[in-house]
């Protein structure tokens, strides 16, 4: 498992590198528009044959992380007098099905998903495929395994960001802690590779196996859905259920660890909460002593990235397929210092990037390749504790 770290890592150094952004938890430069322009591909001169393209993109779901991922990529593909058609699935691998070969009897130009679940992702890709539409995955990766063929995708370090939390835990808590998990919404891979990824972690920490730590230290795990009434209902039965005998939470994102905060708070006691996502009002938090740390994913340069493989693959270019995106752990001490990218201020995100100053650049970045760390043990362990 170290080697699969140590290689993904490497790829998300590179873009660090790049972008002014640590991945390790160091103290970095805050981004700030009066930094050097970088060299985005996004500003590149548009030509004629560019022009006019229609893009079909469809989001899994309602949730806000797929929205701002959205919100660049339309903002920038508008920049090149694109027009970008949006439809969302609504978790439904039938009506995502649905809306991919809706795109391809409206001869979109390209289609960029962000799929429900990797399997039905990579029978969608095989539906363009054979259409000779170019499909572009976000947030999530197709099985590498299955009939269709990626032209590009950007997927969430999800597991990196489960083994940073972890990381922080690991060094703050000992062997005997109690830890309650509510987890992402599963069968997307995010959630699996979130919990495999702190399990990882705390095993190396503590000295046991990631299945002696779930044994052991896990005392409640269920699904939120990634939704803030649900992760609330979730939390208060874990409260319920554990009498409230467990040392810290570890929430998969900051939209449930709302719903989280909103359960402990009508107990009356206080819990370490733990996150990830990284949005501007989590930092905010973290400052305050609400929140205890979070892991900055951006949706933001997701959307970029994609918008700059979608730019290549017009232009004849070659690129990176497989991306990962940046991440930035950010507790107490390096609040005031690291290098985030607006999350929620997709507007700002935006003019930093017509103006070269994000720092994301996908030439510069070598493929990650398609495959995340085997999260398959996961799923056994999905829900196992709230039973």
């Amino acid at each position: 498992m170290k080697k699969v770290l140590t290689l993904v890592l490497a790829v998300v150094l590179l873009l660090t590198a790049a972008a002014g952004c640590g991945s390790n938890g160091a103290n970095t430069a805050v981004q700030s528009k009066e930094s050097s322009p970088g060299t985005a591909a996004s500003g590149s001169t548009v030509s004629s044959g560019e022009k006019g393209k229609n893009i079909g993109f469809i989001l899994a779901g309602s949730d806000i992380y797929y929205q701002k991922g959205y919100e660049v990529f339309e903002a920038l593909a508008g920049e090149e007098g694109w027009k970008v058609t949006k439809t969302t699935s609504d978790y439904d691998p039938k009506k995502e099905t649905n809306n991919v070969q809706d795109m391809v009897a409206k001869k979109v130009d390209a289609i960029v998903l962000c799929t429900v679940n990797s399997s039905n992702g990579s029978k969608a890709g095989e539906i363009a495929n054979k259409a000779g539409i170019p499909i572009f995955y976000i947030t999530s990766i197709p099985d590498p395994k299955g009939p269709g063929k990626p032209d590009g995708c950007v997927s969430g370090p999800w597991y990196e960001g489960g083994y940073e939390i972890g990381v922080l835990v690991g060094k703050n808590y000992p062997a005997t802690a109690k830890i309650v998990t509510v987890e992402g919404g599963y069968g997307q891979a995010i959630a699996e590779l979130h919990r495999m990824g702190f399990l990882d972690a705390l095993a190396e920490a503590w000295g046991k196996t990631p299945k002696q730590v779930f044994d052991d230290n896990i005392v409640y795990n269920q699904t939120g859905g990634f939704m803030t009434d649900k992760a609330q209902t979730v939390m208060q039965d874990a409260i319920s259920k554990t009498g409230g005998n467990f040392d810290l939470v570890y929430v998969h994102n900051e939209a449930m660890m709302d719903g989280v905060l909103k359960a402990i708070k009508s107990t009356g006691k206080t819990y370490p909460v733990y996150a990830i996502n990284g949005k501007e009002t989590t930092i905010q938090q973290i400052k305050e002593g609400t929140v205890e740390a979070t892991v900055s994913i951006p949706p933001s340069s997701e959307g970029e990235m994609v918008f700059q493989q979608v730019k290549a693959k017009f232009k004849g270019e070659t690129y990176p397929v497989y991306l990962k995106n940046i991440y930035v752990p950010v507790v107490k001490n390096n609040v005031e210092t690291a290098s985030i990218l607006p999350w929620l201020d997709s507007k700002n995100y935006v003019e930093m990037s017509k103006a070269g100053k994000t720092g994301i650049d996908i030439m510069k970045l070598k493929d990650s390749g398609p495959t995340d760390p085997d999260w398959s043990e996961m799923l056994d362990l999905n829900g196992a504790k709230s039973k």
